[in-house]
């Protein structure tokens, strides 16, 4: 019974241990993260009506290359879409979707008015994650800025033969 308390009593303590990691590591990469619009003009019968996608991703690049999911850019490819990348300082520019994947729903972006670097974050990988490991999703979601969760690997593996190693994941997210 002893090592019942004892395990929970340092499981309550886990967050407070964790909570200096995560917002360290927050503070490193969040000038990385950035703001996804895409805005898309479809006629109608009576009047023209604009779509607008909101989205998040991560400059992985200094040139202006951007990671971010495939849904959030799908919009782009019609014929008279407008995508605005805006950084966490406020800066907005124009980017191009390179190229999307919907089946991992993965997708480049590029900046295509850019003047200087951007802070860029290094990409790391997934081979030694395990699961169980802690894990945080940073982004900037609905046009909020610096949002974080935090979650861990609930599992990893090929779930079917024709996609790569996925990692799933077990988050809390706001939903509205």
């Amino acid at each position: 019974m002893l090592w019942k308390v004892g395990f929970f009593f340092f499981f309550s303590f886990l967050p407070c241990l964790l909570i200096p990691l995560i917002v360290n590591l927050v503070t490193g990469v969040m000038s990385s993260v950035v703001n996804l619009r895409v805005e898309e003009e479809h006629s109608g019968f009576f009047r023209d009506k604009v779509f607008v996608t909101l989205g998040s991703g991560f400059v992985i690049g200094e040139e202006g290359t951007i990671l971010t999911n495939a849904h959030v850019v799908s919009g782009f490819f019609e014929s008279k879409a407008k995508l605005t990348v805006t950084l966490s300082d406020g800066r907005e520019f124009n980017g191009i979707v390179y190229s999307a994947d919907p089946i991992t729903d993965l997708a480049v972006v590029k900046i295509t008015d850019l003047t200087e670097m951007l802070p860029a974050v290094k990409l790391g990988s997934s081979k030694k994650m395990r699961t169980g490991d802690w894990v945080v999703a940073l982004g900037s979601p609905l046009g909020f800025k610096n949002s974080v969760s935090a979650g861990i690997i609930s599992c990893k593996g090929p779930f079917f033969t024709l996609l790569p190693v996925l990692i799933e994941t077990s988050f809390v997210f706001s939903q509205r």
